[in-house]
């Protein structure tokens, strides 16, 4: 993965497929046309990943479009993410 290492930081959730409706809800989060909302990833713990860092899961990667600290509280996490084929 060229540009890319590995950070060491493990990401604790939930990996589901996002919705047509998580679609629309959300992109105005991120502004820009060329990212599509593929999954989201639910954590119970604090947002330790940021926009625009890659997430691996095996031999699948997901690079972070926008997070949600849920309630600002630093407790659990939403990540927003594009399931990407060209990152490996």
């Amino acid at each position: 993965m060229s540009g890319y290492k590995d950070m060491g930081i493990l990401v604790n959730g939930v990996l589901a497929e996002a919705s047509t409706d998580d679609r629309e809800k959300t992109k105005h989060m991120w502004d820009q046309d060329q990212h599509s909302l593929t999954h989201t990833i639910v954590s119970w713990a604090e947002p330790v990943a940021k926009k625009g860092d890659v997430l691996s899961l095996g031999n699948r990667y997901f690079f972070i479009l926008a997070i949600d600290d849920t309630g600002s509280l630093g407790v659990a996490a939403i990540y927003y993410a594009e399931e990407r084929n060209d990152l490996r």
